[in-house]
């Protein structure tokens, strides 16, 4: 049975500064959003569980909640936060039901064998799947409710990993996909919880292998599943980690640090740019599961979460439908071994010293009084900077050649009109916008030509000027250029003007077409 506990009235103030900060952003966005990021919330707690709450300090939660956790040397404590089903909410309740349970993760006991437990028992006799073996939808919130964090990428693990290790087996169906538990369950579960752990943590790195080789489409033999299970031996610093995982396809990324931007070769360049790909898959399918879900490792991100950005860039996430792994799964700076990581992994002779370890001189209740008041700092700083409402626009910007290609933007009047224009060349995969062209029409129907700084061209100049002044009218339609040659371009109208909201950041996109999300599924196979 998994150690479970409720949560200690001493450790809701800190708890809070999570629920207060999350739930306060995410009741200022737009109603579409408010259920996502609700259900989101499980996973973005556990993320903050691990980050530093003043800045290159190692005052996480987890690190400060640690110092007044039972002195126990074989089981790592640590909450986990529950929300209430979306299903269960009407559309007008904001404020949602959360919960936190603190939950204990031993080699005598472990939450994630239980859950496993309850996916083999839910997946009894069979259930239907999609076809990549993972629960359908609409089944999902039944299990969810089940299991110790009701988060669905937590789910998608879970069946991954049993999946991987062979638990789960295809059920023989002639018109849907369905899935049966594999006969040796019951053989695996009545094993030792420690013998599971060891199994499920081999398979763990199995599955980390599997997910890079897949999404990066790398060569047999450079993510390995002993790659990534020889980094659960000791303490690590993630860019380490980085360090020698390029250094098996022969790049050298420390050398590429150490060279100016305007440097770099092409071949380089294309180099930097994989680092936020390989982070989010090395945070997602390694650090993540290894932290949140088994808890051997402890992170710490040294830079705070602060939930203006946090829950603007989910919204917005979800508001183009995109997958939301970009702005959740970004690596920590380091991780220590917990007391179950160290029972079940560690290589005492070369483990090294533990960064985050809490001096025992500073009670707890001053370190919370203490983070509180750098709290209150960023809550009144934030405050002082919404006391100023811009005024934006509401544009479709749609590609004169297909129709079928557009996006809503809402953007602030004081945008850089050249700004603008650089970006939304981008967004359209218009890469050629050195020498752009704008053509902006007046209250008469007259055009008014404008282009970059520096070009050839001996017209307005679009650079330091804002869009409020434009003649910029409910309907008026604009037409912007990549080049001079006036070809395939994109047109501009004015949908909206209005008052913005200060809780969101500008500009954003508020939707796009059908045939823009698919095209840009494709970048998002992590």
């Amino acid at each position: 049975m998994k150690t479970e506990r409720p949560v200690k009235p001493k450790h809701a103030p800190l708890l809070g500064l999570f629920l207060n900060g999350y739930e306060h952003m995410r009741q200022k966005m737009d109603e579409p959003c408010r259920r996502p990021l609700l259900d989101i919330a499980p996973l973005a707690f556990g993320k903050w569980y691990y980050t530093a709450l003043a800045n290159e300090t190692i005052l996480s939660p987890a690190n400060i909640l640690s110092l007044d956790f039972d002195a126990d040397d074989k089981t790592e404590y640590s909450y986990v936060m529950r929300t209430k089903p979306a299903e269960e909410q009407t559309d007008e309740e904001f404020i949602s039901e959360y919960s936190f349970t603190l939950l204990g993760y031993s080699t005598e006991a472990h939450p994630i064998v239980e859950d496993l437990q309850t996916l083999i028992d839910f997946c009894t006799p069979d259930r239907a799947t999609d076809e990549h073996g993972l629960l359908l939808k609409e089944e999902q919130s039944e299990i969810l409710d089940k299991l110790s964090m009701n988060a669905e990428f937590y789910l998608e693990y879970l069946t991954r990993l049993a999946w991987l290790h062979g638990l789960l087996v295809p059920m023989p169906s002639i018109h849907t996909q369905r899935v049966r538990p594999a006969a040796e369950c019951e053989g695996f579960f009545s094993q030792s919880t420690e013998d599971i752990l060891f199994q499920l943590a081999e398979t763990a790195c199995m599955l980390t292998a599997e997910r890079f080789s897949y999404t990066m489409e790398l060569e047999e033999g450079i993510a390995t599943a002993d790659f990534f299970y020889l980094l659960l031996r000791n303490h690590q610093e993630v860019d380490k980690i980085f360090i020698d995982f390029y250094k098996r396809v022969d790049v050298d990324i420390e050398k590429i640090w150490q060279t100016a931007p305007d440097q770099l070769t092409a071949e380089e360049k294309s180099i930097v740019s994989s680092f936020l790909f390989t982070g989010i898959m090395l945070d997602k399918w390694f650090l993540t599961p290894m932290s949140v879900f088994f808890r051997f490792i402890r992170p710490i991100a040294f830079t705070p979460m602060r939930f203006y950005n946090l829950v603007n860039n989910l919204a917005a996430l979800v508001l183009m439908k995109h997958n939301l792994g970009a702005e959740l799964f970004t690596p920590p700076t380091y991780y220590s071994l917990t007391k179950i990581g160290k029972a079940l992994f560690s290589d005492l002779e070369n483990e090294g010293i533990d960064r985050q370890k809490m001096p025992t001189s500073l009670p707890y209740e001053q370190l919370v009084a203490a983070v509180q008041q750098e709290n209150e700092f960023r809550i009144q700083e934030r405050a002082f900077l919404m006391e100023i409402v811009p005024d934006v626009l509401s544009i479709k910007v749609s590609q004169m050649k297909d129709e079928e290609l557009w996006k809503v933007l809402e953007v602030g009047q004081d945008m850089d009109v050249n700004v603008l224009c650089k970006d939304l060349c981008a967004a359209f995969c218009m890469e050629e916008s050195a020498d752009y062209l704008l053509s902006v029409p007046d209250q008469n129907g007259f055009h008014m030509d404008y282009s970059a700084k520096g070009s050839k061209r001996s017209l307005n100049k679009a650079n330091g000027k804002d869009l409020q002044e434009l003649p910029l009218e409910i309907g008026s339609k604009l037409h912007l250029y990549p080049t001079q040659v006036k070809g395939n371009g994109l047109i501009l109208e004015i949908v909206e003007k209005g008052k913005g909201n200060p809780y969101i950041m500008y500009p954003r996109v508020t939707e796009q077409s059908e045939k823009i999300i698919e095209m840009e599924k494709i970048d998002e196979v992590f």
